[in-house]
């Protein structure tokens, strides 16, 4: 069970509220050009900043939800300011959706590769200089090469 946060200074929770909003937008941002340039591992780097202002965020707008009258308070300035950040973080984090997918793609391909050529590896080493009864490896015999690769993006 959760327990409702008061709020005291609503004007000042909103003002964190922002802050914390467009540190996570330029985060997710900045991952997205990362990415773009395929610069994966420092892309990776962003991951534990990426995640606390997530959950700064997410908990945040828990508490705006269960404060009503946070919400009431809301200055016209700040509504749009919100809705700015809203459309914003949207945007980038559909981005962001989109390159993680084409980086994770990219990623599974590389390591197909490298399956591909240590299995073609173990295979041609067979021949009249090395006999042996083990099964010959194939993509369709995976018992055959046993290789373990990390997939971390």
């Amino acid at each position: 069970m959760t327990k409702t946060i008061a709020v005291e200074n609503k004007n000042d929770f909103i003002d964190l509220l922002i802050g914390v909003s467009e540190q996570l937008i330029n985060v997710i941002s900045e991952e997205n050009s990362l990415l773009k340039d395929r610069k994966y591992n420092t892309a990776g780097g962003l991951q534990n900043e990426k995640a606390r202002l997530s959950f700064a965020y997410e908990n945040q707008i828990r508490v705006l939800r269960e404060n009503p009258a946070v919400v009431a308070s809301i200055s016209p300035d700040q509504r749009i300011l919100l809705n700015d950040l809203a459309a914003r973080f949207d945007e980038a984090a559909s981005e962001n959706l989109h390159l993680l997918a084409a980086a994770r793609h990219v990623n599974l391909r590389v390591l197909e590769a490298i399956r591909d050529a240590a299995i073609e590896q173990v295979t041609s080493t067979r021949g009249y200089s090395n006999p042996t009864n083990a099964p010959i490896a194939s993509k369709g015999n995976k018992e055959a090469l046993s290789v373990t690769l990390d997939q971390r993006l």
